[in-house]
């Protein structure tokens, strides 16, 4: 019964915020050539879903850095 208590409050929150990031890494990748301005939006995104609960900071910070990264590579490109 512990088990089960454990994995409803634990591990499917995990799981759901693991399966978010992939999904959100996914699409970033299937976009490929991003504009400045959707990054930008991107990154207001995964600021709203970290406030909401949706993403924990470790999770939000590995997608805020590809991000960036993305960004200072579109600005280098100029």
């Amino acid at each position: 019964m512990l088990g089960l208590i454990k994995d409803i409050f634990i591990g499917i929150p995990v799981i759901l915020s693991k399966e978010i990031i992939l999904a959100i890494k996914k699409e970033i990748d299937k976009e490929g050539l991003m504009t400045e301005d959707a990054i930008r939006a991107r990154l207001k995104e995964i600021q709203k879903s970290l406030e909401d609960g949706n993403l924990s900071e470790n999770e939000y910070d590995e997608l805020e850095n590809d991000l960036i990264e993305r960004l200072k590579k579109i600005k280098a490109e100029r």
